[in-house]
């Protein structure tokens, strides 16, 4: 029975204080006796003899024959590991900014690749071509077209398409420009998006995919300045699938005058790697912070730490609907289950929102408990945002992520999840496309990975009925919204949240006080 547990409430005003001792034996059977803690405690450096009942304090503690704990919600002293007669120095020292959380997030800095904070900035090219034209038939030099199923010349619409409808074929056209000059590939795709899709290659790197497209409408993509010697590829695969649409990708080359506009962006400070030290205890529980993020809310932009509770609460449908399922956050009703139920600590097990799968699996959604009551303690650091909802593809960067989430910031709430963008910021290693983080370099140094499938705010940019996740493996990729997988709540803490006590270590989280 050397496991003791010692509770003392923040108003007691002696030094030597009779206490309440709570004795967990190994059984998990538990008594209740008295004993003696002997305190001595400053409060800004001068002695006193009761606690401050008024103001905002850091606090530190240090307890011989126990380990002292501050809960700042309960206004109690925690000392556990209990061997014999404790004695604690307790100093009370009121409140700087730099004890403020944010502060203690960007005091330490390391590059990108190592573990720690990361200040991580993101390239946005907004460049763009005038002056555009679409290129001529006969301007597509050296031009080897596929013998078996050729692409076919639309001279009114100065379009090529592919021709290959059979399973498991694929159509090749290669060209180089006529013209040294900036240009840009304009497409359009009708097929199964995630089998059947075209490959864009320069000198044989493919620079860009279109899996996952399925549009209406040209869009298109950059491919900078292009000389004469450099040889375009266009490939279609079409895989054993049955067929969707007209199987085919419709493309064009244009040219124009190139406008630069390249602009460096923060996202933010990010916590990256394996393990780093970021854990805090919140809502009395272990929650880890993501970073401290620009973010939207009724007051403009602020810098808000974003933090994500350590446990999943369960596998839970994204939209659990009988039909009309949507990956847009917002419009699920996940979203409803975490903002009014979640965060209200009610039971929402009988609401139309608590499935884990379409809305025919029930599952445990009670709340009670392990929910965030929003008008005690904790609740009070919550703070309402904008959340970052715009859709993304999956076989994209972290930083190409991150502009398409914050090109649309509509939705209001409380509680979210991960975006995908933040998933991919947490690997040590490189930013790359997060469809290959699924080898050991993107999935041991990535401490937000190891919850299984689990659940993004993120909807997919190819169809509007899949949500982004993270696979078992590591991997980000896209999937029906009416599936189940991992939740971990997400929030954003209020900016005069602060540190209270610990360093952010799993045995010592920050202790947060507002």
């Amino acid at each position: 029975m050397n496991n003791k547990k010692i509770k003392i409430s923040f108003f007691l005003p002696l030094i030597f204080l009779l206490v309440v001792i709570i004795i967990y034996a190994n059984n998990n059977d538990y008594t209740f006796e008295s004993d003696g803690v002997l305190i001595a405690l400053t409060i800004d450096g001068t002695e006193a003899t009761s606690f401050p009942t008024t103001g905002e304090f850091t606090i530190e503690i240090d307890c011989k024959n126990g380990k002292g704990k501050w809960l700042p919600d309960e206004k109690k002293l925690v000392v556990e590991e209990v061997t014999g007669n404790v004695k604690c120095n307790i100093d009370f020292t009121t409140k700087t900014d730099s004890d403020l959380l944010s502060s203690k997030i960007t005091a330490t800095t390391v590059t990108q690749g190592n573990e720690g904070v990361v200040n991580e900035k993101s390239v946005i090219d907004n460049s763009s071509l005038t002056n555009t034209y679409k290129v001529n038939q006969s301007d597509y030099n050296n031009l080897t077209n596929d013998s078996t199923y050729p692409w076919t010349w639309d001279s009114t619409e100065e379009t090529w398409t592919s021709s290959n409808h059979t399973d498991s074929t694929t159509s090749t056209i290669t060209f180089n420009p006529s013209s040294t000059g900036y240009y840009q590939f304009c497409y359009m795709q009708s097929s199964e998006k995630n089998w059947d899709y075209a490959r864009i290659s320069i000198n044989n790197e493919e620079q860009f995919n279109l899996k996952g497209v399925s549009n209406t409408s040209f869009e298109c993509k950059n491919l900078g300045n292009m000389t004469t010697s450099d040889t375009i590829k266009i490939t279609y695969k079409k895989d054993g699938s049955s067929s969707n649409g007209n199987d085919n990708v419709i493309f064009y080359l244009q040219g124009g005058t190139y406008v630069e506009d390249i602009q460096e962006v923060s996202v933010g400070y990010r916590y990256e790697g394996t393990n780093p030290d970021n854990y805090v205890w919140f809502n009395n529980e272990i929650w880890r912070i993501i970073g401290l993020i620009p973010t939207k809310t009724s007051s403009g932009t602020e810098n808000l730490v974003k933090i994500i509770r350590k446990e999943s609460i369960g596998g839970l449908a994204y939209d659990a609907k009988s039909s009309g399922y949507t990956g847009a956050w917002g419009s699920n009703t996940l979203y409803t289950l975490l903002n009014n139920y979640f965060y209200g600590k009610q039971d929402g097990t009988d609401t139309a929102y608590c499935y884990g799968f379409e809305a025919t699996a029930k599952a445990k959604c009670d709340y009670t408990s392990i929910g965030i009551n929003a008008s005690d303690y904790y609740g009070s650091m919550v703070k309402n945002v904008y959340w970052n909802t715009g859709a993304s593809g999956y076989a994209v960067t972290a930083s190409a992520a991150y502009t398409a989430e914050t090109s649309t910031q509509t939705v209001t709430g409380y509680i979210g999840l991960m975006s995908a963008s933040d998933y991919g910021y947490a690997s040590s290693g490189s930013h790359t496309s997060m469809y290959s983080y699924n080898n050991a370099t993107h999935t041991l140094g990535n401490w937000l990975y190891g919850n299984g499938y689990e659940w993004t705010s993120i909807q997919y940019s190819g169809d509007a009925s899949y949500a982004l996740r993270v696979n078992y493996g590591g991997s980000v990729f896209s999937y029906n919204a009416y599936s189940g997988h991992s939740v971990r709540p997400v929030l954003y803490l209020d900016s005069s949240v602060y540190v209270v006590n610990g360093s952010g270590t799993e045995s010592d989280p920050y202790i947060l006080g507002i």
